[in-house]
């Protein structure tokens, strides 16, 4: 005779255990949950913490009591939130990403379901790549470019008019004198 297969919710709830006898962050947890099981981030997490979605829903209603009449945060909104981007999920703003990341204690962007390309950076926080300076464009009010290369400082360029703003005064002709006196 065959044992009994455990239901997902003890298989995770062992996994979790086992995870955190072993010293696995929550990050991690959630990470193995979400791969294992095929969830989104905002299931994994919750899981990992071992919360249902009545209890996160409990948990923001302590946090952020409602106010002017509002209806009190369900598992419903914990559900829309999770099924998304399923036709019959409803997108978390950023106000509710931030607020259910203090709930699993994580950051909102652990919540989202993109890709990472954080191990392509390593070689730039470990400074094994060297970039090469940029050069930044001159401000528009300048009204003129700076010079790209070393070629274009050399003394056979001409060097471009100053610009001035300010009109010079006029001059007044009677004022002058020349050497056969003064022009009329």
């Amino acid at each position: 005779m065959e044992p009994a297969r455990r239901s997902r919710r003890a298989e995770i709830a062992s996994l979790r255990a086992d995870l955190a006898a072993k010293g696995a962050p929550l990050r991690q947890v959630a990470q193995v949950i979400r791969a294992r099981y095929n969830l989104n981030s905002r299931v994994a997490y919750r899981l990992a913490g071992g919360l249902t979605q009545q209890e996160v829903a409990d948990r923001w209603n302590e946090l952020w009591p409602s106010q002017d009449g509002q209806l009190p945060i369900t598992h419903k909104h914990v559900s829309y939130w999770e099924a998304r981007p399923l036709p019959t999920g409803r997108p978390p703003s950023p106000d509710t990403l931030n607020r259910l990341a203090r709930i699993y204690r994580t950051s909102a962007a652990e919540l989202l379901d993109g890709e990472d390309h954080t191990e392509g950076l390593t070689p730039l926080l470990s400074g094994s790549l060297r970039l090469r300076p940029v050069r930044p464009s001159p401000p528009s009010w300048l009204g003129r470019s700076l010079p790209t290369s070393s070629a274009a400082l050399t003394p056979s360029s001409p060097k471009p008019a100053p610009r001035s703003s300010v009109a010079s005064p006029p001059t007044n002709n009677l004022s002058k004198t020349s050497s056969s006196g003064p022009v009329v």
